[in-house]
């Protein structure tokens, strides 16, 4: 199927009413920009806009390249959110003929809006907040260890797709794209996650289980725990909103890392740090711990076998996504079907 253009989108949400079949969405305002354009985020995947009907916000995605498996992966994954009934995750609606663009029907996804706001805006006013960066390490580990009892992976855990609010208190998951649950094991993973928090094997091994945001997890409670120590790490290790201490690489060359060297001279950190970096040169994805034994110190180490840190590829550019010869753009179709399109 071929899907509209972010034009095509943007000249139907000038009048959605007419378009957009779910009444709490055909009825609502809106969101646009200072020109009076409809205002919309641009994912691997999705536009998201946002529409306000009396007083409720609903973040409407709408998808504009095709993902393997899409009524199905998010129709299981709507119900096994549903039957969870966290307050880790968003309410959401998968609707499949939610909008028509130029006479044809296509699905969209009616999300009800995230409390607060991202991690990387939250850490950028908060970094040197020892209390809500207590708060939101403690959430960290208490979503990883409800996402593992329950089997399931987000599959991008990132600044931009975790909400806080209540000072750390409280967070929520958001873009649901690369979820994984068990009943839709066969459809394979449709992304490969922000590179500043995923390990270097994800995008050579491309797996899909519930182990997928082990490496994720680990990162963010690590990165956090650092900023508790010393709020001015954040500046050193040059983070933003789109990174939190660590980067890529980090990950790829951990032994020559300035950031990691950096931490190893904190000696409260330096358990923490030395299986860092050898959970950082495993050579199967599959070793790499949980956050919880990762914490506690459970790991067996004498099995995890270290790789040399030239067996993963140094660039000198690191994009938040693969960088790709335009050459290969059919193998950057088959390898990173939720990149593709962004090449240019």
């Amino acid at each position: 199927m071929t899907y509209p253009t972010f034009e095509q989108y943007n000249q139907v949400f000038q009048s959605h009413q007419n378009f957009i079949s779910d009444n709490d969405l055909k009825f609502g305002n809106i969101k646009k920009s200072g020109l009076g354009v409809p205002l919309a985020i641009s994912g691997g995947f999705a536009l998201t806009y946002t529409i306000e009907n009396k007083g409720t916000k609903f973040a409407v995605r709408c998808f504009h390249k095709e993902s393997k498996g899409l009524l199905q992966r998010y129709t299981a994954i709507s119900q096994k959110l549903k039957s969870l009934n966290s307050s880790f995750f968003v309410n959401f609606d998968f609707l499949n003929n939610g909008i028509c663009v130029n006479g044809n029907h296509y699905p969209i996804v009616k999300m009800a809006w995230a409390q607060g706001e991202t991690l990387g805006e939250f850490l950028e006013k908060n970094y040197k907040n020892k209390a809500a960066l207590n708060n939101l390490s403690k959430k960290i580990k208490e979503l990883s260890e409800f996402l593992g009892k329950n089997n399931i992976s987000h599959g991008d855990l990132q600044m931009g797709n975790i909400m806080v609010s209540d000072n750390g208190k409280a967070i929520q998951l958001i873009d649901y794209d690369g979820m994984y649950i068990g009943s839709i094991s066969k459809l394979g993973s449709s992304e490969l996650g922000h590179i500043n928090f995923q390990h270097p094997l994800r995008a050579v091994e491309n797996p899909f289980n519930d182990k997928l945001d082990n490496f994720s997890f680990i990162t963010l409670w690590l990165g956090l725990q650092s900023l508790i120590l010393d709020a001015s790490i954040w500046d050193k290790s040059q983070s933003d909103s789109d990174s939190l201490v660590f980067k890529v690489d980090d990950f790829e060359n951990p032994e020559n890392s300035k950031t990691i060297n950096l931490l190893m001279s904190y000696p409260q950190l330096t358990i923490y740090v030395t299986n860092y970096i050898k959970i950082c040169l495993v050579d199967q994805f599959k070793k790499i711990p949980t956050l919880s034994d990762f914490i506690d110190n459970q790991i067996n180490l004498e099995y995890i076998k270290l790789s040399s840190p030239s067996s993963f590829k140094i660039n000198t550019y690191k994009s938040q996504y693969p960088v790709i010869s335009v050459l290969d753009f059919v193998k950057c179709e088959c390898k990173y079907p939720k990149l593709s399109t962004q090449l240019t």
